[in-house]
C-alpha cells in the first residue's frame, strides 16, 4: 500500500513539472539538482530570513559586484560593524558547503547566479519597499 502511494506520488510529481516545464522554459535548468540555480535562490533567501537588517543592502549591492565568487562577495561586502553576524554567517556557509560535499553535490558560488537571483528573491523581502522591489 505505502509503495503504491509513493510511486503515486512521484508520477504526481513528474507529471507538474512536465506541465511547470512547458510553462517556464527555464525550469529546468533551475531546479537541475546538480547545477541548477535554485541553490543560489535558496542562498539568497536564506540571506532574506536570517539577516533580515542587512538582506537589502546586499541584494541591492550584488548588481555591481565584481568578485569572482559569491561566498569571497558577500564576506567582504557583509556589514563590518555586523562582526557576530558576519561570523555566523561564515560558519553557516561552510557548513552548507559540507553538507553539499557530503552528498556529493557542490555549492554554487557562481557570483552571476547570485545577481541573476538577487532582484527576484529580494522582492520578498522584509524590506522590500526600501529597495524599489
Amino acid at each position: 500500500m505505502a509503495r503504491r502511494q509513493e510511486e503515486k506520488r512521484k508520477r504526481e510529481v513528474e507529471e507538474a513539472e512536465k506541465r511547470i516545464a512547458a510553462m517556464l522554459p527555464d525550469f529546468g535548468t533551475f531546479v537541475d539538482r546538480k547545477d541548477g540555480d535554485y541553490r543560489a535562490a535558496l542562498v539568497l533567501l536564506a540571506i532574506n530570513v536570517g539577516y533580515a537588517d542587512v538582506a537589502p543592502r546586499i541584494m541591492a549591492d550584488l548588481e555591481t559586484a565584481s568578485k569572482s565568487n559569491f561566498s569571497t562577495w558577500l564576506l567582504e561586502t557583509f556589514p563590518k560593524n555586523k562582526k557576530e553576524d558576519l561570523a555566523r554567517l561564515q560558519k553557516q556557509i561552510e557548513s552548507v558547503k559540507n553538507e553539499l560535499l557530503n552528498r556529493s553535490l557542490q555549492f554554487d558560488d557562481n557570483l552571476d547566479s547570485y545577481k541573476q537571483w538577487a532582484p527576484e528573491v529580494g522582492r520578498y523581502s522584509f524590506h522590500c519597499h526600501s529597495m524599489n522591489l
